[in-house]
C-alpha cells in the first residue's frame, strides 16, 4: 500500500486475487449482516447507491454511522462514503461528518457501589466505528475488488 492508498484510506486486494462479479460481491457483504452484529446493510436505492451500512444507538449518546457503497464493476472498486451524526444529549448539540475515514469510539458507563461499598465504573455500553467498517473493507478486498474512500 502506497503512502497515497493509507492517506486516502484505499485498499487494495493481494496480487493475483481473482475479481468476483459484482453480484457475489453484493452477496458476501449482504451476509456480513447477521443477529449478532449490532448494524444492518441493506439496499441503497433511497441513496442512489448499491449497498448501505447503518449503525444505530442511543448509548453511550445517539449517533448514527452508515458506509454508503456504490459498485463500480468495470474497474472492481468499491466507492465507500462515510457519514455519522452524533447527539452530545439535550444541551451538547449534535454533529455532522461526512467523507472517507470518518471515525468514532467510545463507550457509556454507569457508576455503581460493589459488595464493600466501593465506587467503581461499569461500562454499559460502547461503540466503535471500525466494527462495520473493517469486516466490509476486508470482504470486499478478499473479493478481488479494490475499496475506495470518497471524500463527498
Amino acid at each position: 500500500m502506497g503512502l497515497f492508498d493509507r492517506l486516502t484510506g484505499t485498499r487494495r486486494p493481494q496480487a493475483g486475487v481473482p475479481a468476483l462479479p459484482a453480484g457475489q460481491l453484493h452477496d458476501a457483504i449482504v451476509a456480513l449482516d447477521c443477529d449478532d452484529v449490532p448494524w444492518s446493510i441493506r439496499s441503497g436505492a433511497q441513496e442512489g447507491a448499491d449497498l448501505v451500512a447503518v449503525w444505530e444507538t442511543t448509548e453511550p449518546a445517539s449517533f448514527l454511522y452508515m458506509i454508503v457503497m456504490r459498485f463500480d464493476e468495470a474497474r472492481h472498486e468499491v466507492s465507500a462514503l462515510d457519514r455519522l451524526w452524533q447527539s452530545k444529549g439535550p444541551s451538547g448539540g449534535a454533529q455532522y461528518g461526512q467523507g472517507g475515514n470518518v471515525s468514532q469510539r467510545g463507550f457509556s458507563a454507569t457508576i455503581e457501589r460493589d459488595a464493600n461499598g466501593k465506587l467503581r465504573m461499569v461500562k454499559t455500553g460502547e461503540f466503535d466505528t471500525r466494527e462495520l467498517k473493517n469486516p466490509i473493507r476486508d470482504t470486499v478486498t478478499a473479493s478481488g475488488w479494490t475499496w475506495r474512500t470518497r471524500a463527498l
